[in-house]
Parts: structure tokens; sequence; C-alpha cells
């Protein structure tokens, strides 16, 4: 897919085909950069040592294996030697402090990308609040950021028939009830922005195209991107649009429960990347006086890339 605008690319550019990123003659140019590439590296004698110090440390079984507590369960994703695409498990929080965790596998990466006969990279997942009795997972064909959408249930270990499913594409989603999505997507006809990602926010429901899921909010063609978030609160739930027209703005929008958009009163746009809508849900998810006050100050993010960001809004990565 060419994610570079027609007026920025000349009509006489002799590396036009460079555009072309799976053609055939630009895959071969790849392939030949790499080889010269990798013959100076392994030339180098630090090369050996470092390499099999680093794969050391990236496989070790005594790496501290990171866990998301979700209601009463700790989640997490581990890859090692004999599983290097990765393990989605969990534990109990008993045993997740226990000298030696006991985990059980929910989905195995590995196994699954040999029985589909797909190049599976995980790419983050999605629960469904409160229980977390399903989740959303997100895969990757050889990690790129695109990615294929696919209803999980924890309880049976499978993925769910004529569940919420989309094909690939650079998209992410956010639960909003059981059988509602909000849903940032090319699928259905969603237009995408300059650089490719989806600039439209639609609210899917369960069993129904996407195609006809209605639209909540459309970004220029000309943001750098667009996403949602759900808070979950013991007050209710509380669904936000988060648009960001370059890497160094953002603008918030509450969602109400009809799919209806509206800027955030008391934030437009932030000079602070990577801001939270925690702050909106503060003083603008919440009927009564606060909805006067002001939010706090926007956090500096550590990583404005577009993969990033769309993880952050898929939702955590174990």
């Amino acid at each position: 897919m060419n994610e570079k605008s027609p007026q920025d690319t000349p009509a006489d550019d002799p590396y036009l085909w460079l555009e072309e990123i799976e053609g055939a003659r630009a895959l071969e140019w790849v392939r030949a950069r790499n080889a010269e590439s990798l013959k100076v590296l392994e030339g180098d004698p630090r090369f050996a040592p470092i390499h099999a110090d680093a794969r050391a440390i990236h496989t070790a079984d005594d790496r501290i294996p990171y866990g998301q507590p979700r209601a009463g369960t700790v989640h997490g994703f581990w890859r090692d030697r004999d599983h290097v695409r990765g393990l989605l498990r969990r534990t109990s929080l008993a045993s997740y402090r226990a000298p030696k965790t006991a985990w059980e596998v929910v989905l195995d990466l590995d196994a699954l990308a040999v029985a589909e006969g797909e190049n599976w990279v995980y790419a983050g997942r999605a629960f469904l609040p409160p229980d977390r009795s399903r989740c959303l997972v997100f895969l990757s064909r050889g990690g790129g950021d695109a990615v294929v959408m696919r209803e999980f249930d924890l309880a049976t270990k499978a993925f769910v028939d004529d569940g919420f499913a989309l094909p690939e594409a650079k998209q992410s989603a956010a639960w909003l009830d059981p059988d509602t999505l909000l849903v940032q997507t090319g699928n259905g006809g969603g237009p995408l922005n300059t650089a490719g990602y989806p600039r439209t926010v639609r609210l899917w429901r369960r069993g129904t195209p996407i195609a006809d899921a209605p639209l909540v909010y459309e970004a220029p063609e000309t943001d750098a991107l667009l996403g949602s978030h759900v808070e979950h609160r013991p007050d209710g739930t509380h669904a936000f649009i988060l648009r960001r027209p370059d890497f160094f703005h953002e603008q918030v929008f509450l969602v109400d429960r009809d799919g209806q958009a509206t800027p955030c009163p008391c934030r437009t746009t932030s000079t602070s990347a990577g801001s939270s809508p925690a702050g909106c849900w503060r003083c603008c998810g919440r009927p009564g006086p606060s909805t006067a006050r002001t939010c706090r100050p926007a956090r500096r993010s550590r990583s404005t890339s577009p993969r990033r960001w769309l993880q952050r809004r898929r939702g955590p990565c174990g």
C-alpha cells in the first residue's frame, strides 16, 4: 500500500517503485541491502558474542514474568526458545505471588500459526469489563501495523464463532458493552487518512455488518491518528474519542450512549502528546458541578509512533 500522498511524489521519480511495499522489485532491493548490511555486521568480531548475549537475555527462563491483574486473575504474554511467537497465559493472584508460578496457557500463538498457516505476530488484546470473560485479540501478519481482530472466549479458550471479527487492516477497537464496540477501521468502506490509518470512529453492534455501523466521528483526512477509549467505572461507562491532528496535539470528545460525540468542554488540543482521557472523566464524564473543573495537564508520552499509539488504544498487550 502506498502511504505517501500523490502530491508529495513527483511523477518522474526514478525510485517510485520503492513505494510498492509488497512489490517484487522493492522486496528484492530490500533483501540485497539487508545482505550487504549483514555481511558488514557479521564480519565484526564483536557481533557474535553480543548477538549470543542478547538472545540469551531475551529468552532466559528466569526473566520477570510480567502480568496484568484482570478480575482477580493475572494475565500475561510470554515468549521463550520454544515459543517464539508467544503464549497468552494466566494464573491466580496467589500463584503469581508464589516462588514458582503455575501458569495456564490460554492461547498458544505458535500452534495457532501452524494450524492456520499464518505468520502471526501478537499485537495486543482488549478485555471485556467487568469480568474479563472475553477479549479482542489483535494479530499481525509478520509484525506490520495492519492487524486482524478476533473475539476470544477466555472460558473456553477458543475464538468465538460468529463473534466480533475484522479482516486485516490498520484498526483498533474498544468495548462499550458486551454487544457494542467503538471501532476505528478501514473495513466496511471506512475512509483513511493520508498515512493510511482510519479516520472514523463507528458504533458497531454485535450481529450487524461493519459497513452498517453508525458513524460517531470523522476526522479530517490530514489528521495523524484517531482512537477511542472507554472507562468502565463503578458509576457507569464513560467513552471518549481521542483525535490527534498531529503528534504533538490531542483533542478529546465525550461519547454518549446514543453514539453522539461532543468536544470535551474542558480540553481542546494540548501541546503535551500522549494525554489520557482520565482527567476528562474526572471533570466531564460525571454529572454535576464537577463539569466546570479543569482537567489536569496531560503527561508527555514516551512514544508517539503510530504503532505504539494504536497498541495503547487496543488495550494492554498482556
